[in-house]
């Protein structure tokens, strides 16, 4: 017995404390199993097995319908199935010409298609392009302006048989005509598209006559929004090439010189005026 004990701690025997602690463990399995049997999942009943119809066979007139009523031999086919590839191989037939016909227009169109390309080169490379309209916007209005100023004022070049007029509704369609001093006589129609404006452009057409001879025609276009756009030069209408573009030409440049003279004169023209209105006296000396 240890003496070292407490006299107020009563002694336990250790084969006492063994036999307790068994107890308890046998106890816990005890709780465990019975919770085991309460709370464990249970197995579902097996699903019960749905029985499926069989599948109906399809007809065998439709097996590989389309493969076998394109590939087989006709003759090979019953009375229907001849009825329909019949039917198949009249639309291909149909098909297949009218993509022969499509096919022969454009092998047709090629030539023409790069006699129109020709033209635009010509008209773009000659200066065609800005000529013609150039000289409609600078002359429509010489006729006018010789009425108005009751003969004072004459045009920069040297014209005969000058004359004006309208086809159809005024200021839509007009021309004017003109003969450059022994030249061929010029005529120039232009027309205002009636469609609507497209974005930011409107068009019309300008077609020129040499000496009643139908030369050259063009769409164009011009810039609505600035008040200041030329008209310019868009698609190819018409165009007969010969002798009457050099003289044309000529008659363009000696023209636009003209306008581009007078317009760099005006400047300078103002400060001769206000120069020779200034006397500097003997200061004059020391500025020459």
């Amino acid at each position: 017995m240890d003496r070292s004990r407490s006299a107020a701690s009563p002694y336990i025997p250790d084969e006492t404390l063994r036999f307790a602690t068994m107890d308890w463990i046998v106890g816990l399995l005890i709780i465990g199993a019975v919770g085991w049997l309460i709370f464990r999942p249970k197995k579902s009943a097996p699903a019960a097995k749905i029985e499926r119809a069989p599948a109906l066979p399809r007809p065998p007139v439709y097996e590989g319908y389309r493969d076998e009523l394109k590939r087989k031999p006709i003759e090979e086919l019953d009375e229907d199935e001849q009825i329909i590839r019949r039917a198949h191989d009249t639309f291909k037939a149909s098909q297949a010409a009218r993509t022969a016909e499509y096919r022969a227009k454009q092998d047709a169109l090629a030539s023409d298609q790069n006699k129109i390309k020709r033209a635009t080169d010509f008209i773009d490379t000659s200066n065609l392009d800005f000529a013609l309209p150039f000289v409609q916007e600078e002359t429509q209005y010489w006729p006018d302006w010789i009425v108005n100023q009751n003969g004072k004022w004459s045009p920069p070049l040297s014209v005969t048989d000058l004359a004006k007029g309208e086809n159809g509704e005024p200021s839509r369609a007009r021309w004017i005509e003109l003969r450059p001093e022994s030249g061929p006589l010029y005529r120039i129609e232009f027309e205002a598209s009636r469609m609507p404006t497209d974005d930011d452009f409107e068009h019309g057409s300008m077609t020129l006559y040499f000496d009643g001879e139908e030369v050259l025609g063009m769409l164009v276009k011009r810039n609505w929004t600035n008040e200041w756009d030329r008209w310019k030069f868009a698609i190819v209408e018409s165009l007969k090439v010969g002798p009457w573009i050099e003289g044309f030409i000529q008659f363009y440049t000696q023209l636009r010189s003209i306008k581009e003279n007078k317009s760099e004169d005006t400047p300078n023209d103002y400060l001769r005026a206000k120069a020779a209105k200034i006397d500097m006296g003997g200061a004059d000396r020391c500025w020459n």
